[in-house]
């Protein structure tokens, strides 16, 4: 099987791992899920998409990189909380005059007073 290489198209046999002419660095990488297989896998480690070489050689580790990074709109369009959400997680935190008091319900090992346990069970029943 012949690799092409990606920066310099250049043929070069499977068992190089630096292509022939360039010297940049030629991998099979597989060009599905970029998983980094052995010349002599038939089919990729990864995915399990054949390796064969129709395909037009291999992909150096900075294609699989920008392939696989996802692009900075989509990451600022996912955003799993919307800012209302933000407030009111910020909101239900206790303040730390709440937290002053539980401090002091506590005992020496830190765990909470059987009294301060009580009234957390209390509460949650108004």
């Amino acid at each position: 099987m012949t690799l092409i290489c990606s920066k310099c198209k250049a043929e070069n046999s499977e068992r190089r791992k630096f292509c022939r002419e360039c010297g940049a660095l030629i991998a099979n990488f597989c060009r599905k899920c970029g998983f980094h297989n052995s010349f002599a896998d038939k089919y990729c480690g990864g995915c399990g998409s054949s390796m064969s070489s129709k395909l037009p050689g291999a992909l150096s580790p900075s294609e699989v990189a920008r392939e696989n990074t996802p692009s900075a709109a989509g990451i600022l369009t996912s955003a799993k909380y919307t800012a209302e959400d933000i407030k009111e997680l910020i909101d239900s935190q206790p303040d730390k005059k709440e937290k002053k008091i539980r401090k002091k319900e506590t005992t020496e090992t830190g765990e909470l007073s059987q009294d301060a346990l009580d009234r957390m069970f209390e509460k949650g029943n108004d």
